[in-house]
């Protein structure tokens, strides 16, 4: 779930990044309540990743039954369980890493371990 104000420049930013790590199938989505809720449903996610702080905010708020962990609480860029079968992970916002160069080196340290999480990238 990618920030509601992240532009094209972001979005492509995001493609290209989620092309780097092998993710090139990785479904990407802006929204929030039901709409998140019916996307979460349907898509059955292995991962859910929130860049930025709303989107994390938003995925808190859906008050999903299952949930362990908040994402307002995570520590962006370490992998944790949300529910019993689906992985959370906080990254830093991408529309700040693409004007800033210490946020572009957080943003960056945190998307790489997308990296290294075979079994996100797994069908």
């Amino acid at each position: 779930m990618v920030e509601p104000n992240a532009g094209p420049r972001a979005l492509k930013a995001l493609s290209l990044s989620l092309d780097a790590v092998g993710l090139r199938d990785a479904s990407v989505c802006f929204f929030s309540g039901e709409a998140l809720i019916l996307c979460i449903l349907s898509l059955q996610p292995r991962m859910l990743v929130a860049v930025g702080d709303t989107p994390g905010r938003e995925i808190d708020s859906i008050h999903h039954p299952l949930a362990r962990n908040s994402f307002s609480e995570a520590i962006p860029g370490t992998c944790f369980p949300w529910t019993p079968s689906i992985a959370g992970l906080v990254l830093p916002s991408i529309t700040a890493a693409l004007e800033d160069p210490d946020a572009k080196r957080r943003f960056w340290s945190a998307f790489r371990r997308l990296r290294y999480l075979p079994d996100a990238r797994k069908d």
